[in-house]
């Protein structure tokens, strides 16, 4: 970008030859030499532009992270940057969702009836359970549930006051990994959409959150 290239041109000649495996991704400011790197979305790098083509395009190639700016808190791009791929994740599928026979299919996982491993503990009854202690990378949680094939929003009710936790979701073959939104205190429950999984066949499926950082 920083030499004028144009990027998304660059990706659907790629995308088109059937060549698009991997690239490292950012966003700048300004796209010659004197571009600086910002979050995704607030740049001029056409990002939305560039996914929505690789979307349409059922591409999937690897796409890495990367930033130079500010390298003492990369947290201050990544963040917002993970946050505006889940919100134009959600539009992309968007319109998808509304064709799945699946549309208004809703799998909820009870605190209550999950497994666990590590000293985890659930505290309260039915809706009101929780799960307490989830402080490392050894503690294990999980469910097996019936699902319908399609598109599903995965949604977190949570309560972390701690900033850059990390989080990654496992159901079935795929994973879905997500920075955690700090809550106000451990008593103020938010709720938090991670991200969009596919459900490929109808049937059980084991779920698995866990956390990639301990605190």
């Amino acid at each position: 970008m920083r030499d004028g290239t144009n990027v998304y041109e660059a990706v659907r000649s790629y995308t088109d030859a059937g060549r698009m495996y991997h690239f490292h991704f950012r966003d700048v400011d300004r796209c010659d030499k004197e571009g600086k790197d910002v979050a995704l979305g607030e740049g001029a790098a056409q990002i939305k532009e560039l996914l929505t083509y690789l979307y349409e395009k059922g591409a999937t190639p690897v796409i890495v992270f990367e930033y130079e700016r500010d390298q003492d808190e990369p947290l201050k791009y990544v963040t917002p940057s993970v946050g505006y791929l889940h919100q134009l994740s959600k539009e992309l599928f968007g319109n998808k969702k509304a064709k799945n026979s699946n549309k208004n299919e809703t799998v909820k996982l009870w605190a209550q009836n999950a497994r666990t491993e590590g000293g985890l503990k659930v505290y309260d009854k039915d809706t009101l359970a929780t799960i307490h202690g989830w402080n490392n990378t050894d503690q294990l949680i999980s469910w097996n549930t019936f699902s319908k094939k399609g598109n599903y929003i995965v949604r977190m009710k949570y309560a972390e006051p701690y900033q850059g936790s990390a989080l990654t979701v496992t159901a079935g073959q795929q994973q879905l990994a997500t920075l955690i939104q700090p809550t106000n205190n451990w008593n103020e429950y938010g709720e938090m959409d991670l991200g969009v999984i596919n459900i490929p066949v109808t049937g059980e499926i084991d779920i698995q959150p866990k956390a990639s950082n301990s605190l």
